[in-house]
């Protein structure tokens, strides 16, 4: 039983006994080794007045009067109630606990502060003076024994917090609750701002994008003045039916740039047709590109890439 909620003051009873010379002529209430600690006696024998001091071979050796028991008590009540004192005012939380029927017994600093709600003003009143019955989580936990943890609750408008409840129980029976919450407002809210914030740059993005979409060389990301030059170059040269000869070395670019003029042309509507030079065997470059012997190869394309390539743009054919 050294569990019990006593463990503050709680002596030893060869710590208090007396001599057996105030042992009384009457049955003590109780009997217990001197090992033995008294609240754990007490615990396990509800009522107990004074308690008969047996040694460990059952002898007896010493005895506690009533009036032990009853100093011992408070004693032990008081450091109950210092300690209990200080844990609702140093915790974090929000803290309430209320009786068995709802009436608010304790309402730490950190609630009065969370709430705009001074202890004077709720003590000792039912907590739905104060709160929505809906809202109230706790009260759920002295009607039917059950705990919550980390829930998300709303208890007024504009406060958010995450609750722990529990009940209180004696014997079995529910003689209370206690609530804990941490108040996550800030958190909401900054969660609704960068939720707002996150949707309107989404939205920002997707003009830019189609914004993009719209200029032919929305895929060419440099912006050096290289690259500033040679982008300008090619927007005249789009617009002409000049050819285009664009060098450089293997990645630069040449293709992207290659189809930004495709698309900048007047030639835009029709297909784009890459070919890359560098991967055809010189024994097929001409077959390639200007087709192939009918059935030489499965799937072979009869006229070639450039015959292809008028196919798909009769409207503006290349010269």
């Amino acid at each position: 039983m050294s569990n019990q909620p006593f463990s503050f003051y709680n002596p030893f009873l060869r710590e208090i006994m007396q001599p057996l010379s105030f042992l009384p002529d009457r049955p003590c209430s109780a009997q217990a080794r001197e090992s033995a600690l008294l609240f754990d006696v007490i615990s396990a024998t509800p009522g107990v007045t004074d308690i008969q001091v047996l040694s460990d071979m059952d002898e007896p050796v010493g005895y506690i009067p009533a009036e032990t028991v009853a100093q011992a008590a408070s004693r032990a009540l008081r450091e109950c109630f210092a300690f209990y004192e200080s844990v609702l005012q140093t915790v974090d939380d929000s803290l309430t606990i209320v009786n068995a029927q709802g009436i608010v017994v304790n309402w730490n600093k950190q609630a009065e502060a969370m709430y705009h709600i001074p202890r004077e003003d709720i003590l000792h009143h039912h907590i739905t003076r104060h709160f929505k019955k809906d809202a109230v989580m706790l009260l759920k936990s002295i009607h039917d024994g059950s705990s919550v943890v980390r829930h998300y609750n709303q208890p007024r408008p504009g406060t958010h917090v995450l609750v722990n409840t529990s009940p209180v129980l004696l014997d079995g029976q529910i003689i209370g609750g206690l609530s804990a919450e941490k108040d996550i407002s800030d958190v909401v809210r900054l969660h609704d701002r960068l939720s707002s914030t996150t949707a309107h740059l989404h939205n920002l993005e997707n003009e830019l994008y189609n914004e993009q979409q719209e200029d032919p060389f929305y895929k060419i990301k440099g912006r050096s003045a290289a690259i500033t030059q040679a982008i300008q170059l090619t927007r005249k040269v789009a617009r002409t039916d000049a050819t285009l000869l664009i060098t450089g070395e293997s990645g630069v670019g040449k293709e992207l740039f290659a189809e930004a003029v495709h698309r900048a042309s007047l030639r835009a509507d029709g297909p784009f047709v890459a070919l890359n030079c560098g991967a055809i065997p010189a024994a097929l470059f001409e077959s390639e590109l200007f087709g192939y012997e009918k059935g030489a190869f499965t799937g072979a394309i009869h006229e070639g890439k450039k015959r292809e390539n008028r196919r798909g743009r009769r409207r503006n054919p290349i010269p």
